[in-house]
């Protein structure tokens, strides 16, 4: 039986602040990946599995937006968690795909293998400390 955290609870506004934190940098950071790719400094041609990154990062944002807005108690709030992992798990896998291909992308040629695993550290705290409400 999962833990229940009532909004009565000491630490619930500082746990709701994490995850807002933690949210919009990821939001932040995902978004202007794909600013920069399409619009910014890094303008040229892409392959296949580059735009495949940049939807995901796009849907990591959507995800992540839908993890903020459901902290309040919304019913589809577990969803929105499950879509978070999902989009963040298809980006560490799109990532290590490209480890083997034979021509890697500039920024993808120094990267070691595990580094990739780090895209699991915020899910992971904002997972550990979303606030499961019960529903009266």
């Amino acid at each position: 039986m999962p833990l229940s955290f009532p909004t009565e609870t000491r630490f619930f506004k500082t746990r709701v602040a994490v995850i807002l934190t933690l949210s919009g940098l990821l939001i932040f950071y995902h978004v202007s990946k794909v600013y920069d790719l399409y619009w910014g400094a890094e303008i040229g041609d892409h392959e296949a599995l580059i735009d495949v990154q940049s939807f995901i990062r796009l849907a990591i944002a959507v995800s992540l937006s839908l993890v903020v807005l459901g902290v309040g108690g919304a019913p589809w709030r577990r969803l929105a968690l499950l879509g978070m992992w999902a989009s963040i798990t298809a980006l560490v896998v799109t990532r290590y795909l490209l480890l083997w291909e034979t021509n890697v992308p500039d920024g993808f040629e120094n990267a070691f293998p595990l580094s990739y695993l780090r895209g699991f550290i915020f899910p992971t705290i904002i997972t550990l400390i979303y606030p499961t409400i019960k529903n009266p």
